[in-house]
């Protein structure tokens, strides 16, 4: 079994949004700093089984944006802007298919706004390649 969750969290430190942006686990017990990412794995099973050797797995992950209301943006326009760099750097570097783009409050804070954002692929646990 090969996990791409920290890999994918290491990118999106890399990735220049217009804003600073803190990107972390999804079950980080830190305090939250806005605005923020969490990433989760939320698939990995074994697609394609050769000789005993998993040589294809489906994943999947969700990917969270947090922000709240900075004068003169709102939260959800600053979300909505991260969300857009996000899903063409994502797109260009992993090939992931976006399958879901959810705008959601945060059941936790009123004040937050949410986006979530869910991408899938098939791994191929060899070559590192992606397939959707």
């Amino acid at each position: 079994m090969k996990s791409l969750n920290n890999e994918i969290i290491n990118f999106l430190k890399t990735v220049p949004f217009d804003v600073i942006v803190n990107v972390r686990k999804a079950n980080s017990k830190s305090t939250p700093i806005y605005p923020l990412i969490t990433v989760s794995e939320i698939e990995n099973s074994t697609r394609t089984l050769l000789q005993g050797i998993e040589r294809y797995a489906n994943i999947g992950f969700q990917i969270n944006i947090f922000s709240k209301d900075v004068y003169p943006s709102s939260g959800e326009d600053i979300a909505l802007s991260i969300a857009q760099v996000l899903d063409t750097y994502i797109l260009e570097q992993y090939g992931f298919k976006r399958t879901s783009f959810i705008s959601l409050p945060d059941v936790n804070d009123l004040s937050v706004s949410r986006i979530t954002i869910r991408y899938s692929g098939v791994l191929d646990t060899i070559n590192d390649y992606i397939y959707q």
